[in-house]
């Protein structure tokens, strides 16, 4: 019983707007009716009705009908009025937080594609990147032109100096070490900062730097909260030669030691192989940090 009331009342309450007519219909057949019972005039009104002879006994049955009628249409009309307003009302909200969401994507979308972008830019610095290695030392030898990520492998392999590469494998040392030309040397970070800035490394891989160094700057302006998520996409980009010339460059280069804040702040060098440069960049850079929890 209880469930058909509720089911009742639930009917009710969703659908008065359709039942008020019906309500006024048997609201004036009721009132009729009592003015019929209480008016002596009713039987002359619908005597003289169709020639409208006596037009007092109208105006009163006119008078009763709608000084009962008209409140009650009026507050009808009032309730509906209030429903569309509050219907507007709702319709706007979610016209207005659907704006917004469209706008939040819409700019989130732009920021993303202005990312990969500069990331797409990244790629055609690698790739625009070139090393000519020679079979052997020999003038008349033939040579083989490498591109992009290769270029760094391979300038790695035979282009940069022998101070450097005798750095990576042995780390710094007091030992003496023979050049090719059967000079000796030793491993100090002094020698080893005068040898990298002599040789061709900042004209190789100036443009690459400067790319890596302006895609860091403009992330968190780009990409706001989002920004540590993304670099990671430029952070698994680079391969272990590409980390090893950055490495050395922010140690052994001024020019290079701006960029050290940034691959602070995003890791940059997490994945940097083990050995002498990564402990000596952990020794001389004591606030660099390899992969932080938050990148």
């Amino acid at each position: 019983m209880c469930s058909i009331f509720r089911k009742a009342k639930k009917l009710l309450f969703n659908n008065w707007v359709y039942l008020f007519p019906l309500f006024v219909s048997l609201l004036a057949g009721l009132l009729l009716f009592i003015y019929s019972k209480q008016a002596p005039n009713l039987n002359k009104v619908l005597h003289n009705s169709l020639s409208f002879r006596d037009a007092a006994p109208w105006g009163q049955l006119g008078d009763f009908f709608g000084g009962i009628l008209n409140p009650i249409i009026s507050l009808f009309t009032l309730l509906i009025a209030t429903m569309v307003w509050k219907l507007q009302k709702s319709e706007l909200a979610v016209t207005q937080k659907a704006l917004q969401e469209q706008a939040k994507t819409s700019e989130q979308q732009r920021q993303e594609q202005r990312f990969f972008d500069l990331l797409g830019l990244y790629q055609r610095t690698v790739d625009s990147i070139t090393y000519v290695d020679r079979i052997s030392d020999s003038v008349n030898s033939p040579a083989v032109l490498s591109i992009g990520k290769q270029a760094f492998s391979h300038w790695l392999g035979r282009g940069f100096p022998t101070e450097v590469e005798g750095f990576l494998r042995y780390g710094i040392s007091d030992r003496q070490f023979y050049r090719p030309d059967a000079t000796t040397y030793k491993l100090s970070e002094e020698m080893l900062i005068k040898t990298w800035n002599s040789c061709d490394a900042a004209s190789q891989f100036d443009h690459y730097f400067r790319v890596v160094f302006r895609l860091l700057t403009e992330s968190e302006n780009l990409l706001k909260e989002q920004h540590f998520r993304y670099v990671k996409l430029l952070r698994a980009q680079l391969n272990r030669s590409e980390l090893t010339i950055l490495g050395l460059n922010i140690w052994l280069d001024e020019e290079g030691k701006k960029m050290i804040p940034l691959i602070a702040k995003y890791g940059l060098l997490k994945h940097l192989p083990n050995g002498h440069l990564r402990t000596q960049l952990a020794n001389s850079i004591p606030h660099l940090i390899f992969g932080r929890k938050s990148a």
